[in-house]
């Protein structure tokens, strides 16, 4: 991260942090959530005087961590998210943060182990352990096709080791973003579904679209780039072994939704699924070449 980038992010959570280091605006924030009615009640309730109690939620509106909703007010997203990861979640490990550090750093702090070793934890208790301990999965929910192209030649484009693509049908888009990454050295396996007279009027296509027959033998010349036609149980794309972009099986031709997560067990699952589908299928790569030769773009 640049050094003003870092700044910048800081300079926007420094005056969280400072706010919630107060006792009595943490207080308010914590009622808030339940429902904080506006007026004289509230301070007193919070056993505050009226000039702290109102200095302290005009701090907490201002940097947007309450906002007032009718008659009371209530935490914004930001005060939602501050609320559970500042108090809710640190307050669950702190009483636990020696043995949890001990299993953090011998990678033992799954659900089970959490569960063996402190078993006066309730379940609901050590699953909120580990679902904080392990890493938070990410997921984008893809509804358009044009933002599925886009979201595919974009993790193309961040691929730094290797790409297994599955694919069952061919987008000029997503084409292109395979050549313009052929200098990355990166290691790609190429697997799809289409008659080989399907690939080569896509190959002529493309090439005298973008006039690239010198880029595309190249590619297909690479040994780091293997090609193969077989069957495609869906498309998906696996970059770095970190994510996976993946077609759900729609119920018509057409696109209808994708996903993209960063879940290794899910990515586990789907490269082992990649490996069976090229195991089972056929080189493809000396045809191509061969028809590509033939190729003079316009």
């Amino acid at each position: 991260m640049s050094t003003k980038a870092f700044s910048d992010e800081v300079s926007k959570l420094l005056p969280i942090l400072r706010a919630l280091s107060d006792r009595d605006a943490l207080r308010i924030l914590l009622e808030a959530s339940k429902g904080l009615p506006s007026g004289l009640e509230a301070p007193r309730s919070l056993g505050m005087t009226k000039r702290r109690y109102y200095m302290r939620l005009k701090e907490l509106v201002d940097l947007g961590l309450l906002k007032k909703k009718e008659d009371s007010y209530c935490p914004t997203v930001i005060g939602k998210v501050a609320t559970r990861v500042l108090y809710e979640e640190l307050l669950k490990v702190l009483p636990h943060a020696q043995i949890l550090e001990n299993l953090s750093d011998l990678g033992l702090n799954s659900f089970e182990n959490i569960r063996k070793l402190m078993p006066e934890l309730s379940r609901d208790e050590a699953f909120s352990l580990s679902h904080i301990l392990e890493p938070r999965v990410t997921m984008d929910i893809i509804t358009r096709y044009d933002d599925l192209v886009a979201k595919v030649c974009k993790e193309i484009e961040n691929a730094n080791s290797s790409l297994l693509f599955a694919s069952k049908y061919l987008d000029l888009s997503v084409s292109k973003s395979l050549l313009d990454i052929q200098e990355k050295n990166i290691t790609m396996y190429i697997l799809v579904e289409f008659d080989l007279s399907e690939v080569l009027s896509f190959m002529r296509n493309f090439l005298t679209h973008f006039r690239l027959s010198a880029s595309a033998l190249k590619l297909l010349s690479s040994g780091k780039v293997s090609f193969r036609k077989g069957s495609v149980p869906m498309s998906f794309l696996i970059v770095n072994g970190k994510r996976c972009l993946l077609e759900l099986l729609p119920q018509s031709k057409e696109f209808e939704i994708a996903i993209l997560v960063d879940d290794k067990r899910l990515i586990d699952r789907m490269t082992g699924i990649f490996w069976k589908s090229w195991g089972r299928s056929t080189p493809i790569t000396p045809s191509i070449m061969e028809a590509v030769k033939g190729i003079s773009p316009s």
